[in-house]
């Protein structure tokens, strides 16, 4: 292990209007598998907002390099439950991407194979202030993995780093590296995802530094 000081940084949200300002009522009921952005419909013809009602799953490409593509300025709502079964990855010198991901009224689960996800997550529960049962972040299953994130969670977050087990530390440079590690990306600033400060907005966000 190197010098190099590990820092993570969660975000916890408490939901102030559970589904956000937008209605999904003309989107098609649709649970989907998914392994890239255009498989996911569009809200009204807008290729920069793409939403369903319905479970999402975020698989790999079946050929080609195995990670989920975030290409563009994009925002995905999903009207029910998000699974990421995939790596997620802006492509390698791609500095203008920035997506993100939105579980009304359900939770967001990440597979214990998944070592890598990018991008900005936000998990609403269904009744304010109920993050017990939706709105939550979840894994599959214990694991020693490390889940590294590029980027931010809004939501409760603590069912997914229970899963998460890995931890190791060096009494030779203070260092705790433990099974998840976020790291801040300032994308969804520079280039944000269509509606995403609309949905944020019903947050009272607290920022916690681990």
């Amino acid at each position: 292990m190197s010098g190099k000081t590990t820092t993570s940084t969660t975000t916890t949200a408490q939901a102030t209007n559970t589904l956000g300002n937008v209605s999904l009522n003309g989107v098609t009921i649709v649970t989907k598998s998914v392994d890239k952005l255009s498989d996911i419909p569009t809200l009204n013809g807008n290729q920069a907002i793409r939403a369903i009602k319905g479970d999402l799953t975020v698989m790999c490409p079946q050929f080609g390099a195995q990670v989920f593509a975030l290409v563009g300025v994009t925002t995905v709502i999903v009207e029910g439950n998000i699974r990421i079964n995939c790596n997620t990855a802006y492509p390698s010198g791609d500095t203008t991407s920035s997506v993100a991901w939105i579980a009304k009224g359900g939770n967001i689960t990440i597979d214990a194979s998944v070592t890598n996800i990018a991008g900005v997550y936000v998990a609403i529960p269904a009744t304010a202030g109920d993050t017990t049962t939706t709105g939550q972040f979840q894994g599959t299953s214990a694991t020693n993995t490390i889940l590294k994130i590029d980027g931010s969670l809004y939501g409760n977050a603590n069912p997914l780093f229970t899963t998460r087990l890995y931890a190791r530390g060096t009494s030779a440079y203070d260092i705790l590296t433990t099974g998840t590690i976020i790291t801040y990306s300032n994308r969804a600033l520079v280039n944000p995802p269509p509606l995403l400060s609309q949905y944020l907005g019903n947050y009272s966000v607290e920022r916690v530094v681990k």
